[in-house]
């Protein structure tokens, strides 16, 4: 890995600091007229789904009993919330937390365009990734955007300089990571094939690359197979979560009726 200079922390830093500052205005701009805690069906969700954890230690999102066990949604964000419940005995604490955690998302983006691009065009893309304002805004309510972003773009670094580098170190943190960020918001799972395709064209040879991307995909599979079994074993089912099957049902529900 490069070894950051000076002029590189410095801008890592600013770009942080940018993006918290941008995600507090919004907060400020929209206090009292949202509540962050509840400003969408999924953060009810996900708050009840945490409470359901810690008072009755089943993953449901059920309001009142029976409360039956559930996969609609994936576990990391939900247990995120819980933990946080269990610190503070609050859901409030979550929104300062999560801007923290969503403001490297920016410096992140930052060190990815660096190692593509030159210096100039990775600070611009950190610029605006840190002045993006539907990220911004999701990141100071309870959303699993929150920490889902900066662990998938912390995944696409290490697998950059995987590439760069052709050190299986970063190949393998990065398939760990990927396996996190696909508990967080299942959709990073169709990354992973794009990701074994770019194993083989590093030219290692067939055999090196078959047992890279082996040992990887490995590393991937133990970090989502608790969830996997617990699904199958609970509900039936291998899903990460059932929203995608919902998701694609609600959103082409006119099509299907005609």
């Amino acid at each position: 890995m490069k070894t950051l200079n000076l002029n590189s922390k410095n801008k890592f830093i600013i770009l942080f600091i940018l993006a918290l500052i941008f995600e507090l205005s919004l907060v400020f701009v929209y206090r009292g007229k949202i509540n962050p805690l509840a400003l969408f069906i999924d953060s009810q969700a996900y708050k009840t789904t945490a409470l359901n954890v810690i008072n009755h230690q089943v993953f449901s999102f059920s309001e009142m009993p029976p409360y039956e066990p559930s996969g609609f949604r994936a576990p990391i964000y939900p247990l995120w919330l819980a933990v946080i419940y269990l610190i503070f005995g609050s859901f409030k604490p979550a929104i300062f937390l999560g801007l923290l955690a969503f403001a490297f998302t920016a410096p992140l983006t930052y060190l990815i365009a660096k190692e593509i691009f030159d210096e100039r065009v990775a600070f611009l893309a950190g610029i605006l990734v840190a002045l993006e304002p539907w990220g911004a805004f999701l990141a100071g309510t309870i959303m699993s955007e929150q920490i889902f972003l900066p662990i998938f773009v912390l995944t696409v670094y290490f697998f950059i300089l995987y590439l760069k580098q052709n050190s299986n170190k970063f190949l393998y943190l990065s398939a760990g990571l990927l396996g996190v960020s696909a508990l967080t918001r299942p959709n990073a799972l169709y990354l992973w094939p794009v990701f074994a395709i770019f194993i083989f064209f590093k030219k290692n040879g067939f055999l090196k690359s078959l047992k890279t991307a082996g040992l990887a995909s490995l590393i991937f599979l133990i970090v989502i197979a608790p969830w996997l079994i617990r699904n199958k074993i609970v509900l039936g089912t291998w899903q990460i979560t059932t929203v995608q099957g919902f998701s694609l049902f609600v959103d082409n529900f006119n099509t299907f009726q005609v």
